[in-house]
């Protein structure tokens, strides 16, 4: 890292979990918002930096890192792969290191957000999945369907904020409390102050 003037660190989802492709920067810092711009992922999320991270040792060894992440985890996901490596070009391309790289398309404008809420199975059983990665959510919208093994008992699962799905769980199987659908808050006004978001393998 000490050696490096930029980095991306690419990931994707835990196991059991997919990502809409996204970049996650340190907020403030105009420089890592232009690398974000250049990558041109679905989604920008601003995030504080978590101690112990490679973001936080760039910027302390006096670099600038973005964090990827896309796909799921021991999958091959073409999307996500695509939206990575083309990216990666950008940012080459933008900081010196190519002459040559994709082309944004004209209508490929990053959402931007600054903060995104997990919702949670109020009840365990079977997920039905009624929204997907990438899809855009109202508050209170109905975007999956957990019923019990026979199909007699279903309970509804409700979007918490207005936004979009950046990652959601794969597993047909939940138990109350785990953590369902990943939605990035859109608001028309967003607020001064940038919440802390986990990156993947730290949410439980």
């Amino acid at each position: 890292v000490k050696r490096s003037h930029f980095g991306i660190d690419l990931h994707t989802a835990a196991l059991h979990r997919t990502n809409l492709p996204q970049i996650r920067i340190a907020p403030g810092d105009p420089e890592l918002m232009k690398l974000a711009e250049a990558f041109a992922p679905p989604v920008i999320m601003t995030s504080k930096l978590r101690e112990g991270s490679l973001r936080q040792s760039a910027k302390d060894a006096g670099g600038k890192a973005v964090l990827y992440e896309g796909g799921e985890a021991l999958r091959f996901d073409e999307q996500a792969i695509e939206a990575g490596v083309k990216g990666t070009l950008r940012v080459m391309q933008m900081i010196g290191m190519t002459d040559k790289a994709p082309a944004v398309p004209a209508h490929a404008t990053p959402v931007q957000s600054t903060s995104s809420t997990w919702t949670r199975a109020p009840e365990g059983g079977i997920l039905h999945s009624v929204r997907q990665v990438g899809d855009k959510v109202g508050r209170r919208e109905p975007i999956g369907i957990i019923t019990d093994p026979l199909g007699h008992v279903t309970v509804p699962v409700f979007a918490e904020d207005d936004g979009f799905i950046i990652g959601k769980t794969n597993l047909p199987i939940v138990n109350r409390g785990d953590a369902l659908f990943h939605v990035a808050r859109i608001k028309a006004k967003t607020s001064a102050k940038v919440d802390a978001m986990p990156d993947e393998d730290e949410i439980i």
